[in-house]
């Protein structure tokens, strides 16, 4: 359904100097389904960021593809 090549750890960028910010809150993102959403959700928990993520319908694959982030079902 996803793929698998969007999970490869070696895409990731950790190098990178971003902690963070506690004032940001939950990050909202749409599309995480989606080529760049798969790649960004990954990317922003393994920082620490909270992330909520939106999907048209709730499916198990949901919470075990972004374990960490909260799953809302909706219509952008």
């Amino acid at each position: 359904m996803f793929g698998e090549t969007w999970r490869d750890e070696s895409l990731f960028c950790r190098d990178l100097p971003t902690t963070p910010d506690p004032s940001i809150g939950t990050i909202l993102v749409t599309g995480a389904t989606g080529y760049i959403g798969g790649r960004l959700v990954p990317e922003l928990l393994a920082r620490g960021y909270r992330v909520r993520v939106m999907v048209r319908e709730a499916l198990p694959v949901h919470e075990q593809t972004w374990p960490g982030a909260e799953v809302v079902v909706g219509d952008a």
